[in-house]
């Protein structure tokens, strides 16, 4: 009768084995679909001179849209990248 029951447990416990590995999530799949732009940066510190030091920018930043977008980035400051 044990062996009966340790051969139950042993199968049981092979077939309930999952050999399948989840699949590796692509960092764009975890952006939500309702998204109005994405950034994808490489070197924060770059783009932060860059956005900072952009005479583009600076010459049209009386424009409300661009003030915004000034806003929205300057949380960005707050973000280390060690």
């Amino acid at each position: 009768m044990r062996l009966f029951w340790l051969s139950t447990i042993i199968a049981i416990s092979i077939l309930s084995c999952n050999t399948q590995q989840k699949d590796k999530q692509n960092l764009v799949s975890l952006i939500p679909n309702d998204h109005h732009i994405v950034i994808r940066i490489n070197n924060l510190e770059s783009f932060n001179s860059a956005v900072k030091n952009n005479q583009i920018i600076s010459e049209i930043e009386k424009f409300e849209a661009v003030d915004n977008l000034k806003q929205e980035l300057s949380s960005l400051k707050f973000i280390q990248t060690n």
